[in-house]
């Protein structure tokens, strides 16, 4: 009896996990919505100048990178770069306050558990000279401009990256 017992628990659990995602399946997943919804091309026009982002989501040991580059009519490129590590992804949730020119009210946003997030930030003028560069840290970062994507997003994400934080955990630290 025990042993018919056993063997009917392993066997679902090998059921319950040929049916699970695998981490490269969550990291496409993630990446295809990201990349699909993530700042959509807006334009803001300030002083004539109309400005366009286009951003780009990967995956790369264990963080997100993201680039985010800016060009108006000037032909100014304004570019950020982050790095964003899963381990430090406290949750998405939404923003509830926009500014009503560059983003809507509601909005997705990526919170972290530390200034966790780092970025570069580059301007450069047509011709290819640099204007100015920094380096800095973020405990958040936007994600979606959002119009009606797909329904319970939040929620399914915040899932993905629960499932993603046991395979990136934080790293332990020497001292």
């Amino acid at each position: 009896m025990l042993k018919k017992s056993l063997l009917f628990v392993c066997c679902c659990m090998l059921v319950a996990a040929a049916r699970g995602q695998t981490k490269e399946e969550s990291v496409k997943w993630l990446l295809t919505k990201l990349n699909a919804y993530g700042y959509r091309p807006i334009e803001k026009v300030t002083e004539g100048v109309t400005v366009t982002p286009l951003t780009e989501w990967s995956f790369k040991k264990g963080a997100i990178e993201i680039a985010v580059k800016k060009v108006d009519k000037k032909l100014t490129v304004v570019k950020y770069e982050y790095s964003i590590p899963l381990y430090a992804i406290d949750s998405v949730d939404y923003n509830i306050a926009g500014d009503g020119v560059t983003r809507p009210a509601h909005y997705l946003r990526l919170y972290l558990s530390c200034k966790c997030a780092a970025y570069k930030y580059h301007e450069i003028v047509s011709g290819g000279g640099m204007l100015d560069e920094h380096n800095g840290k973020t405990d958040k970062v936007d994600i979606f401009m959002l119009g009606n994507e797909e329904k319970e997003l939040k929620d399914r994400m915040n899932k993905a990256f629960a499932y993603l934080r046991l395979y990136y955990p934080k790293p332990n630290e020497t001292f």
